[in-house]
């Protein structure tokens, strides 16, 4: 039995675990600033969610904020592994 390498497994780009992985392998600046973006808009969700009513028009731009922020890291993130997969081993 194969065990799973992550650079054959794009589609995990949405797990925690994943998104630090490809960070250890492959420092990258705009990665980590999506990643805080990331994170400052998931609390500002949680505590909006908690403040407003589900239709309110603050609550639903952090979500649609919150869902593209998480389309740009998955694209970033599948950018950096297909260079990890062009790179010519050590």
């Amino acid at each position: 039995m194969q065990a799973s390498c992550p650079l054959q497994s794009p589609h995990q780009s949405n797990s925690a675990g994943f998104q630090k992985a490809v960070s250890t392998a492959s420092p990258d600046q705009q990665l980590q600033t999506l990643l805080e973006q990331q994170a400052a808009a998931e609390q500002k969700l949680a505590s909006d969610s908690i403040k407003l009513g589900a239709e309110n028009p603050e609550l639903l731009s952090t979500k649609s904020l919150l869902e593209r922020i998480d389309h740009q890291v998955s694209d970033r993130l599948d950018g950096i592994l297909e260079d990890l997969r062009l790179e010519p081993p050590l």
